[in-house]
């Protein structure tokens, strides 16, 4: 009976992870997308040549 309790939590804290994870990662890309939306080309160039330098 507490063995299995204990299991419980342990689905019950991984699957809380899991949500949590797919919510941060669909917030960054809204969050990402609305700022590529408002500055592309500036970010593009702030990325990419950084990117350059180190190839």
């Amino acid at each position: 009976m507490f063995f299995r309790l204990i299991i419980y939590c342990d689905l019950a804290l991984l699957y809380s992870i899991l949500v949590f994870n797919c919510v941060f990662i669909c917030g960054v890309n809204i969050f990402w997308r609305f700022i590529m939306d408002k500055e592309s080309q500036y970010l593009l160039f702030a990325l990419s040549s950084p990117m350059e330098v180190l190839n």
